[in-house]
């Protein structure tokens, strides 16, 4: 297939089938669960690995063929991206469906949602550093530099949108009109909503430090 030759040629191979891996460690430990305990509680985490699989699927594409792509065609796939990306975050407040306690049970389900949520966490800072090389060759290092601050601060509000609204990336072309109502409405107003603000201001500097700190790592190892 094209894509695996390409990854070949990126030296990227290795690296996607060991977050594969990973996310298949976490798929099996939550059927695991769902075998012994009978219940289906943290089966949705399987779909929210998926979604975030979305981004990181974007942007590896078009790191991946950046040459097929002009400054005008790649930007529809820039905000389709952009759209996807709160999803990747998202799975760290799903850390809010455990119930502390002392039984082996609790244990478990832990690392079912941190496995969960680094692998979706991997995804979403690699699809950022996609993202920001392709950005950088189309338009500049400065331009690609606001895009990547903007699109880590608009995950951190999309993060607010999807837990405390419980709006969905899709709900955006079924249900638009309520959901830039509630957009809308809190960015006119951010006085009247300080809770919005302080969750997007500090999930956004959170997850601005990790991507800065990852792709240091990311430009050290390539440079080795």
């Amino acid at each position: 297939m094209e894509i695996i030759q390409q990854l070949k040629k990126h030296r990227r191979l290795e690296l996607t089938l060991l977050l594969m891996a990973s996310c298949f460690l976490s798929f099996g430990l939550i059927v695991l669960r769902v075998m012994v305990s009978h219940q289906l509680h943290f089966i949705f985490l399987i779909w929210n690995l998926f979604l975030a699989f979305i981004p990181f699927y974007i942007a590896n594409w078009l790191y991946l063929f950046k040459e097929r792509f002009n400054r005008i065609t790649v930007i529809p796939f820039l905000f389709l991206w952009l759209l996807f990306l709160p999803n990747a975050p998202y799975i760290i407040t799903d850390i809010v469906h455990l119930h502390p306690g002392q039984e082996m049970n609790y244990w478990y389900s832990l690392l079912i949602v941190v496995s969960c949520a680094w692998n979706a966490l991997v995804m979403g800072l690699l699809s950022l550093n996609d993202v920001q090389n392709v950005v950088s060759e189309k338009y500049g290092k400065t331009i690609a530099w606001i895009w990547i601050v903007l699109s880590v601060f608009l995950a951190a509000f999309g993060i607010y949108i999807g837990r405390i609204l419980r709006w969905n990336s899709w709900d955006l072309f079924f249900d638009t009109r309520n959901v830039m109502y509630d957009i809308g409405e809190r960015v006119s107003n951010p006085a009247a909503h300080g809770r919005t603000c302080v969750i997007t201001l500090f999930y956004g500097m959170f997850l601005m430090i990790v991507y800065l700190f990852f792709r240091h790592l990311l430009i050290r190892r390539e440079v080795e």
